[in-house]
């Protein structure tokens, strides 16, 4: 079974960060702080995310293909 690596973005203006996460929604359509409701970026999306330095962070994570 094959393992993609993709990242969870974090929003560090609405986290109180590393206590807190608040996390983008798929399609950077809102936030949640429900880890399982975060979206899945590729490391080319990342390049189209607005923001400032400092605005977010990315969270790394590994998931089977077959669970995309």
């Amino acid at each position: 079974m094959t393992v993609v690596r993709l990242y969870r973005i974090i929003c560090l203006k609405r986290s109180n960060y590393p206590e807190s996460k608040v996390y983008w929604r798929p399609n950077r359509a809102g936030y949640t702080d429900i880890e399982n409701e975060a979206g899945y970026y590729e490391s080319h999306m990342l390049d189209d995310c607005a923001g400032f330095l400092g605005d977010w962070i990315v969270e790394p994570i590994w998931i089977h293909e077959a669970l995309l």
